[in-house]
């Protein structure tokens, strides 16, 4: 490993009770897992958790509050110390950065710091974000605490957790609901003590579901919604710009995540959208699709409006080199072609 190499960032998020530091000591004792580095995040005044956690590297812990809650600064300041002293050799060559995230954390106010801390961006590299499940107790969880169905609703893969007291089987309920909030997440009924380590970690954020996952539309409680949808149109770089900058004008904190992998009429292939809130990420991604040219594209979120989402997705028409009224609810082009499952 050179000392250029970047950090590969996972967040392991899930609330309170749910089995994370359980989930962590099982990935650490795997040899595959042995150049990782760890970062746990307690809620309150005195940390336990990281006690817990039997790991031949050092463990840091980020205490005394809430990341989500934070401004931040301690996690950039953390991550960007761990990749200062593993160059100058001061700790041993690690290649990925667990974060065990508090039972409270959003993920997204998270994901924002890797996304937009421009000292961050050359050193780090986000894969993904995991959720444990509690199978016992996490339906309950998730119809009475916002920060349950956030977490949830902003996984990449979702994992359950006490499936033995729940005769091993998610119960239908909690499956039902589990997969409303986010009908794109790669849910693994495994019990956490039995996957392998090497398939739960490895992720692309979005590469796989796009073309092995139907596209669903999907309302459930009044809070949080998630919406999906298919185009057929290849789209430019000013429509892109357009219609994440009307996502961030209407929405904005409430957009909790917006996913999609949009064909570029340039015909260089495609490119991967990966938005938390107010911040967007897009970068080159080779085609996916084994030659489906629909586009797929998922918004997650509370208090989300369809009637003004759909439409919305017309700012991807816009041609190259036109500008847009920055208040505008709507362009003034053709709508696009819009597909629902």
């Amino acid at each position: 490993m050179t000392h250029t190499t970047q950090m590969q960032v996972t967040l392991l998020s899930g609330f309170l009770g749910s089995g994370k530091t359980t989930l962590l000591n099982r990935v650490l004792k795997e040899s595959a897992f042995a150049d990782s580095a760890v970062i746990v995040n307690e809620f309150g005044d005195v940390g336990i958790d990281h006690r817990l956690i039997a790991a031949a590297r050092d463990v840091i812990l980020l205490d005394s509050g809430c990341l989500c809650c934070r401004s931040g600064d301690s996690l950039a300041e953390t991550l960007l110390e761990l990749y200062h002293r593993r160059s100058i050799g001061a700790l041993p060559a690690f290649s990925r950065v667990l974060i065990e995230t508090s039972g409270l954390a959003e993920p997204a106010r998270i994901t924002q710091v890797l996304l937009e801390n421009k000292l961050l961006a050359p050193l780090v590299s986000f894969s993904g974000v995991i959720c444990i499940v509690d199978a016992l107790h996490g339906y309950s969880s998730l119809m009475q605490y916002v920060e349950a169905r956030e977490q949830v609703a902003f996984a990449d893969r979702i994992l359950f957790s006490k499936l033995d007291c729940c005769g091993e089987a998610v119960p239908a309920e909690l499956d039902r609901l589990v997969k409303s909030l986010n009908p794109t997440a790669d849910i693994l009924t495994i019990p956490p003590l039995h996957v392998s380590p090497a398939d739960l970690f490895h992720l692309e954020r979005i590469g796989v579901w796009t073309a092995q996952q139907p596209v669903r539309h999907h309302e459930h409680t009044a809070d949080i919604g998630s919406y999906s949808f298919r185009i057929q149109a290849a789209v430019t770089w000013a429509g892109i710009a357009a219609w994440t900058r009307h996502l961030t004008l209407r929405y904005g904190d409430d957009l909790l995540r917006c996913k999609a992998l949009l064909r570029l009429c340039d015909g260089k292939g495609h490119v991967l959208i990966h938005g938390v809130r107010r911040t967007f990420v897009t970068t080159r991604h080779p085609d996916p699709s084994g030659g489906d040219s629909a586009s797929p594209i998922v918004c997650i979120g509370r208090r989300l409006d369809r009637s003004a989402l759909r439409p919305g997705l017309s700012w991807l028409n816009a041609p190259e080199g036109s500008e847009f009224p920055p208040s505008a609810d709507f362009p003034p082009w053709e709508p696009i072609a819009i597909h629902e499952a």
